[in-house]
């Protein structure tokens, strides 16, 4: 019965989405903020959160159906919100919301490139996006291969389709190395390529974290393996 219900994407799925959205964030905003007294700053805060989640959804949910990157149904959005109330830390960090909202802005040039209209141009702005999620957090930069790997399959490699990407990487780079140049502040600038691989892993076997992490891996290479076109047997 509720694999039926979410089967069709209707206006009543979206509803009841939103619904349980706003009760993780509930569950999320009292399990955070019991112990502090409640403000105009901290409502601002929360106002903001809810508007950066919901856009979050819009654009997730625009990419998912210009695409038709599933059937017509509920479940990519179900997951996602799923996805999100698993991990109730991320409602909460305006920084990771707005890079996911960044990288669908990405994404969503990355799907357009199978069509052959204005190419230069989505590379372009593919490029762009990257910089600007680059500025914000640098490891983001590894969205290239994933751009170039997006333009070998749909498009051709050429000495353009390389070097325009580059280009729009650029641009936000020379602004904001103009706004840390004016306002004296070049180190943040550098700070850019400076990058450590020290990286602490032990936070991923906390229960918390591991347990989603697992079900919805498992959930995605299901997926993967479902959706992956078998060979054709040649007769």
């Amino acid at each position: 019965m509720l694999a039926n219900f979410f089967d069709k994407s209707k206006p009543i799925n979206f509803i009841v989405i939103l619904a349980l959205f706003f009760i993780y964030f509930l569950i999320g905003f009292f399990t955070r903020f019991s112990t502090e007294v409640f403000t105009v700053d901290l409502f601002l805060q929360n106002l903001l959160i809810i508007g950066l989640c919901l856009f979050l959804f819009f654009m997730f949910n625009f990419v998912i159906s210009k695409n038709k990157l599933t059937e017509d149904s509920s479940y990519a959005f179900l997951l996602l919100i799923i996805l999100l109330g698993s991990f109730s830390d991320a409602f909460f960090d305006v920084k990771t919301l707005i890079l996911n909202i960044l990288t669908l802005f990405f994404l969503r040039k990355i799907y357009s490139l199978k069509k052959s209209k204005s190419v230069f141009e989505k590379l372009f702005d593919a490029g762009f996006w990257v910089g600007i999620l680059f500025i914000i957090e640098p490891f983001f930069a590894i969205l290239f291969a994933l751009l170039y790997l997006a333009t070998y399959l749909f498009q051709q490699i050429t000495f353009r389709t390389i070097l325009i990407p580059v280009l729009g990487f650029i641009t936000p780079l020379i602004v904001f190395f103009g706004y840390c140049f004016w306002f004296d502040k070049i180190t943040d600038f550098e700070l850019l390529f400076s990058w450590y691989t020290n990286f602490n892993f032990d936070i991923y076997l906390i229960p918390k974290l591991l347990i989603p992490i697992v079900i919805f891996f498992g959930l995605a290479h299901f997926a993967l393996i479902a959706k992956t076109p078998k060979k054709l047997s040649v007769s």
